[in-house]
This record gives structure tokens, C-alpha cells and sequence, in this order.
């Protein structure tokens, strides 16, 4: 190999050292859940990262510094080059109406059951609760779906009865996930979806569609 192949083989390969020592663990979404929370709602802080090397769950935690929410998670990623998408939920517990920082930190580890913390990535979002007073009648009859995060049903409510409801991937992948109406509410059968995170998007005549988001676990 000549003097310019060698070079430019030493600057590749540390190039894509340096993209590996920045890349882990990949944080693909991180939600507040239930969407716009009041201050009776049991609020929890579901994430969906991805690690590079046949990750597993190790440990989360969270504390708050002042007005900030601030979530820890630690997740095994070993030498087996396989990704891995890791989905979790944090319970918060209710929170006082107000604004708030979600600050949330993924680390890997390369030990299986106990966290030395390797290599980092965050995120950083905002939120608020709301008051239950200060709610207006137009948000009160906004659609409300829960449990979530789910394993067999989600149910749908405050839906018009003309409404159109679809699933969707994170990806924008249109989903046939089977629905049915029981008690003013309407069903969804999410049973075959995988674990992830999911949107409903509910259109009605003249109004902006409603876009809710659950956790299939």
C-alpha cells in the first residue's frame, strides 16, 4: 500500500471511530405520557432507544432539580454487533400544574448487571400540566385514549361519531389495526403490534386532526 492509501486508511478508519464513540445508545423517541397531563393525571416518561451492540435493560431512575425532570437510563451493549430497540416506562406520579424541562440521559454499559456508564447521548424536551380548574370545555371533550402505555386494547373516548381513526408507525407506515365501538368509546385491538410506540390520528369534518400517541409494551 503507497504513502497516500495508508493515510487515507489511518484518517477512515479514525473517522469511523470517532462516529462510533458518538452514536450510542440512539435515542428514537422520548414521551410524556398521558399527552397534555393535568395535574390528576399519573404521569410517566416512556423512552425507545436503540443500542449497537445486543443491548438489554439494565436500570432507570429519575430526581428532579428544580422545575427539570430529569431521567437517567442504563442499558447493556456488548462486542455482537446486532441493534437492539429497547422500550421503557418511567412512573413519575402526578405532578402540580406548571411548566416543566424533561431531561433525559441514555447510557451504555458493557457490563450486564450493573451500570458503568460508557458511552452517553440526551435529550431535552418541555411539558407542561395543566390545572383541572383551568380546563376549558373544548379540551375536556378533546379525545382521551388510554391505558398507555397498552398490551392488548386501547380504548378511545370523546370521539365524534363520524370520525375517521388511523394507526400509524413512528416510520408514517399506515397500520390496519382492528376497531370496534362498545359504550360510547371506540376499541382498538393492538394484540399484533409490535412493541413501540404508535400515533392515532383522529380526523373530523372542520376540525384540526387530533394526534395522540401510546406505547404498545
Amino acid at each position: 500500500m503507497n504513502k497516500i492509501g495508508l493515510q487515507l486508511l489511518v484518517i477512515f478508519l479514525g473517522m469511523n471511530t470517532w462516529l462510533l464513540s458518538q452514536c450510542c445508545p440512539y435515542i428514537t423517541s422520548v414521551e410524556v405520557l398521558p399527552q397534555n397531563p393535568n395535574e390528576s393525571d399519573a404521569i410517566r416518561v416512556a423512552t425507545y432507544i436503540s443500542t449497537p451492540g445486543n443491548g438489554a435493560f439494565i436500570n432507570h431512575q429519575f430526581h428532579w432539580e428544580n422545575d427539570t425532570l430529569v431521567v437517567e437510563a442504563c442499558y447493556y451493549s456488548g462486542a455482537l454487533a446486532v441493534i437492539t430497540d429497547i422500550y421503557d416506562t418511567v412512573d413519575i406520579g402526578q405532578v402540580p400544574a406548571g411548566d416543566y424541562v424533561l431531561h433525559f440521559l441514555a447510557s451504555t454499559s458493557i457490563y450486564e448487571d450493573s451500570c458503568v456508564i460508557g458511552e452517553s447521548q440526551s435529550y431535552t424536551t418541555t411539558f407542561s400540566v395543566s390545572d383541572i380548574v383551568g380546563l376549558t370545555p373544548n379540551e375536556s371533550e378533546s379525545p382521551i385514549l388510554y391505558p398507555n402505555p397498552a398490551k392488548e386494547w386501547v380504548m378511545l373516548r370523546a370521539v365524534p361519531e363520524k370520525s375517521v381513526v388511523q394507526v400509524f408507525a413512528l416510520t408514517g407506515e399506515k397500520l390496519e389495526v382492528p376497531m370496534y365501538s362498545s359504550d360510547g368509546a371506540l376499541m382498538l385491538d393492538v394484540r399484533l403490534l409490535a412493541a413501540g410506540f404508535y400515533e392515532v390520528i383522529e380526523y373530523s369534518e372542520g376540525k384540526v386532526p387530533s394526534r395522540l400517541r401510546f406505547v404498545k409494551e
